[in-house]
């Protein structure tokens, strides 16, 4: 499985893709949702990974959903 991948967002990330943001210092910005999906569809994966960082998306008054 190859680690790095290096180009723009569009030519990595396929239509029905999820994406986690993250800032500079390390820390979780937000979440990519796929177009025609919401935070209903979120791999339990992915929910989990935002648990550990302290996030419910939801719960959250203002989550970053892009």
């Amino acid at each position: 499985m190859e680690t790095e991948v290096k180009g723009t967002l569009e030519d990595i990330m396929d239509d029905k893709d999820f994406a986690l943001i993250f800032a500079r210092d390390g820390s979780i910005k937000g979440i990519f949702i796929p177009e025609g999906d919401d935070e209903a569809n979120v791999p339990g994966m992915i929910i989990e990974i935002l648990k550990l960082a302290g996030i419910d998306i939801h719960e959250a008054e203002n989550p970053t959903i892009h």
